[in-house]
């Protein structure tokens, strides 16, 4: 998969377009396995992890020398797609200045995740608008935090979300295991063996998905069309579910797609286990939906909101800084 990206070192673009994420195994349990240059810098150093996706922009600090998230850097607002290039990069921007100065201070590096639509050169539009069809996002943000273009990793929203459960849930021993992040967009990845796969970038699976009508965009639009009632989040719908009949019958019908794709994906490939992430809460019974069209496979379900895709990224980069270092 070539991701949209000018002015980086062929190494970074041979680790690229192989479209595969290689990761280390960590040893006994232990958190901090890296021991590259992170844990012997000699002054804090901090990355700026930043998530996009159609509906929501989202940042958080990451201390690399202690490994840790910093407290109250996280900062989540409401993305639209309807909304200028011009705009939404001012947003972003605003988004960012209002983070603390000392929280910005030392900010070296940035990892950002984005749809596959954004980081692939033969999308038709990268965030539903055309006019972000020619968008740097790594020229953008390193403009925005004064950084050069080399120290700004882009990554997609599949293989940062999977990364980030796999490190939620360390007890998934599992050769092959599914991740699908229910949103705005659907980011479903897969890792085989010791490598992360974004599914969107292979011909394949988009030849054999049609994933359109798998976002909540889609089955709030379907409420919408139903009972003329526009609603602003999904979390709103899975609320009236036992209080309003439609509401459950358009979740349930969206279930039942979503387990058709589940028992096609099992086909297509040997899933032990998948995780299941997104801003969705199944109720019970479509939960055993779900499960049935998955038959032997282990259901798991991520943690809400987009912080696991955050984890991701700051994974990804110190992995991505490894291997260059072995090139």
């Amino acid at each position: 998969m070539r991701f949209r990206r000018r002015g980086k070192s062929t190494k970074k673009l041979i680790i690229e377009l192989t479209g595969l994420v290689n990761y280390l195994t960590f040893q006994g349990g232990s958190r901090n396995v890296f021991h590259f240059n992170f844990d012997q810098m000699d002054r804090e150093q901090k990355l700026l992890t930043i998530r996009i996706s159609g509906a929501h922009f989202s940042a958080c600090a990451y201390d690399l020398r202690r490994q840790i998230f910093i407290k109250d850097s996280y900062r989540r607002v409401p993305h639209s797609r309807k909304a200028t290039c011009e705009v939404s990069i001012n947003n972003w921007r605003q988004v960012i200045e209002s983070m603390q100065s000392k929280i910005l201070k030392d900010v070296d590096f940035c990892a950002i995740s984005a749809p596959s639509t954004a980081l692939n050169d033969s999308t038709g539009n990268c965030f539903g608008a055309t006019n972000y069809n020619d968008l740097q996002l790594d020229e953008v943000f390193a403009e925005i935090l004064s950084l050069p273009d080399q120290n700004v990793e882009v990554y997609s929203n599949s293989t940062s979300f999977l990364r980030g459960a796999l490190e939620s849930m360390p007890n998934i021993e599992d050769d092959c295991v599914a991740g699908i992040e229910i949103g705005s967009d659907l980011s479903p990845a897969l890792r085989c063996n010791s490598s992360i796969v974004d599914l969107n970038s292979l011909q394949n699976f988009r030849n054999c998905f049609s994933l359109e009508e798998l976002t909540t965009t889609s089955l709030l639009k379907r409420y919408y069309e139903q009972t003329g009632i526009s609603l602003l989040n999904v979390s709103d719908l899975t609320n009236l579910y036992h209080k309003h009949p439609m509401a459950k019958r358009t979740m349930k019908e969206f279930c039942e797609q979503l387990s058709s794709f589940f028992a096609s994906l099992r086909l297509l490939y040997p899933i032990k286990t998948l995780i299941l992430g997104g801003d969705i809460i199944y109720p019970t019974e479509l939960m055993y939906m779900l499960q049935r069209a998955l038959g032997p496979v282990s259901l798991r379900i991520g943690n809400r909101l987009d912080f696991t895709t955050h984890i991701g990224m700051s994974l990804l980069f110190k992995e991505t800084q490894v291997q260059l270092a072995t090139l």
